[in-house]
């Protein structure tokens, strides 16, 4: 993964600077008169927000260009009864700073208040519940939940606040862990406090060296404004994304199509097929929820759909290709009521009744049918398409948002049963995590295919 630009602070160099680093170059963004910068923030509009650790004071830095002239301006909006240690806006331009006196005393976190300037305490952070030592760092993820690293120590470690507990997520033994800030989801970026930039997977705990530079010796912080990625895939070359929660490919596309006709059609075929899959059918947004149905349908699946070595395999699989256009939940559900309504008779298990499986589209397109008619919310699944060797090849599968997080569920894969816990699904030289299409469900916002992790 490449980050195509984000920006740096070196607490080292005074004055101040901020340094926007591009792949193969850095340059100078902002330097202030007098006083070193710690720590910065963008706002959704392009202005950023400084604090030197050793004075009170929040800046503000905006510009203003008219015609072929620019002017930059430095304004202190903020001044806190004791040292700033770190600076942050969320999502909606709130503005949040902390104070902190390493291992002194439990440090804190405030929120300033919109209209006059004053601030309002939002937590506290209890040093005997951190490993007793917190210098001031801390960001928000996409979800809202609060983390916090250990500053300039030896071992440093990262903590996420999970109902009202710190939680250890990761820990770095030869290097302190200062400024945050997360690219998307659960990909968190931090600075070393030496001439280092990595990123973090918190999912599976892994970091990769992003950034290196000798030049500066105190990476104190960094920032991201509006970030894109470029993204190595297996069989179609280096790829760009954009990201926010999700990094969403640029030159992907996600159709509505009639592979989902009547999806919402019902009847007391569809009814039958849905009660044997033995699950609540009413949307749920809850995602223990969510992944436990997915599971119960998969599980269904595996008694009930034709596979290649059934017999009859050809035969559903003629019929399939008489249709016009993919079948419909109510041909699905025909098919399972009355597996010999059609002048044959289909494999029949010891459960009875049967659905049909032939390619790797209409697997894909008979669990995405239904997940959603079994409430899965049509944002937070989709048909996905990637490439697969050969390079003009196509595969299909099913991709799943459980929390921010994207899944891929395959079921071109034999296996027969989900864990309990959330997994990607997958075999083979298939380039699950990059799909350049997506199937979406009708209605779905998706406009975009997703970074699947």
């Amino acid at each position: 993964m490449i980050i195509k630009e984000f920006f740096i602070t070196d607490a080292k160099e005074s004055p101040g600077r901020v340094y926007k680093a591009q792949p193969g170059t850095e340059s100078v963004f902002y330097t202030r008169k007098k006083g070193n910068i710690y720590s910065m923030a963008f706002s959704n509009s392009g202005s950023f927000y400084f604090v030197n650790a050793n004075e009170n004071n929040i800046y503000r830095v905006f510009k203003i260009k008219i015609l072929w002239w620019t002017w930059t301006f430095t304004v202190k909006i903020y001044t806190h009864s004791t040292y700033i240690r770190d600076i942050l806006l969320d999502k909606d331009g709130n503005i949040y700073f902390s104070e902190a006196s390493g291992a002194g005393a439990n440090g804190k976190i405030y929120k300033i208040n919109s209209g006059p300037s004053t601030a309002t305490l939002f937590q506290e952070i209890e040093l005997s519940e951190v490993g007793g030592f917190w210098a001031g760092n801390f960001i928000f993820d996409t979800q809202g939940n609060l983390y916090i690293s250990s500053g300039n120590r030896i071992p440093a470690s990262i903590y996420r606040l999970r109902d009202g507990i710190w939680e250890e997520i990761f820990t770095d033994s030869s290097a302190p862990i200062k400024g945050l800030t997360f690219l998307a989801c659960d990909l968190l970026c931090y600075a070393n406090w030496r001439s280092e930039i990595y990123t973090l997977d918190i999912q599976s705990g892994t970091r990769e060296l992003i950034y290196s530079n000798p030049i500066h010796q105190w990476v104190s912080d960094i920032a991201l404004f509006r970030p894109k990625i470029i993204e190595d895939t297996l069989y179609e070359g280096p790829k760009d994304y954009s990201c926010a929660s999700t990094c969403w490919r640029d030159d992907g596309t996600a159709v509505d199509t009639w592979d989902f006709t009547d999806i919402n059609a019902d009847n007391a075929n569809i009814q039958a097929m849905l009660n044997d899959i033995g699950v609540p059918t009413a949307p749920t947004n809850d995602d223990n929820e969510i992944w436990n149905r997915t599971k119960a349908v998969w599980a269904w699946l595996q008694e009930h759909a034709l596979g290649i070595e059934d017999a009859n395999f050809d035969a559903v699989c003629a019929y399939r290709d008489s249709l016009d256009g993919w079948p419909t939940i109510a041909e699905f559900a025909h098919m399972f009521v009355n597996w010999g309504g059609f002048g044959w008779k289909p494999y029949v298990n010891e459960e009875g009744g049967t659905v049909y499986v032939c390619t790797c589209m209409c697997r894909a397109h008979l669990l995405a049918t239904l997940l959603y008619r079994v409430g899965v919310p049509l944002d937070r699944m989709a048909i996905a398409e990637t490439k697969w060797k050969p390079e003009y090849s196509q595969h299909m599968y099913v991709v799943l948002k459980l929390g921010c997080h994207w899944y891929y569920i395959d079921p071109s894969y034999d296996i027969p049963e989900l864990s309990d816990t959330p997994e990607n699904l997958g075999a083979g030289a298939r380039d699950y995590k990059h799909p350049n299409e997506l199937d979406i469900i009708p209605g779905s916002t998706i406009i975009k295919p997703m970074l699947v992790r």
